[in-house]
Order: C-alpha cells, then structure tokens, then sequence
C-alpha cells in the first residue's frame, strides 16, 4: 500500500515546472506566514513576561544537566 506522500510526490511529479513552481510558491508563503505569526506570539510573551539572561542561563543549563549529566 502506497502512503499518502508517496502519492502526493507521483503527482507532482507529473506537473509541468511552472505548476511546480506556483505549488511550491504557496507553499513557501504560507509556510512563511505561519513562522511570522509564530515570531509575533513569541515576541508579545516576551514583551510581556521578560525574562532576564541569568534567567535564561540558568535553564539552559538546568535541561543540559538533565540530558547531558552535570556540565
């Protein structure tokens, strides 16, 4: 049983390179729409909740101990 990317793949590969191009065109645009939303909610939390870079230092640090073991 073929798998839905598979399928997906096979008929793309069937579209002339103009098609192509306008599929990955929107693609490329609405993937890009979603990051700019996504960077518009992080930078409101941190405008909101501002977090100092001890702060920050101090949890990085705190999930490599945990993955890593003692840095």
């Amino acid at each position: 049983m073929e798998s839905n990317v598979q399928k997906v793949i096979e008929l793309i590969d069937t579209l002339t390179p103009d098609e192509k191009k306008i599929i990955y065109k929107k693609m490329n645009d609405e993937i890009n729409g979603k990051l700019l939303d996504f960077l518009d909610t992080v930078n409101e939390r941190a405008e909101k909740y501002p977090i100092s870079l001890d702060e920050i230092t101090r949890e990085v640090e705190e999930v490599r101990s945990n993955n890593h073991g003692k840095v």
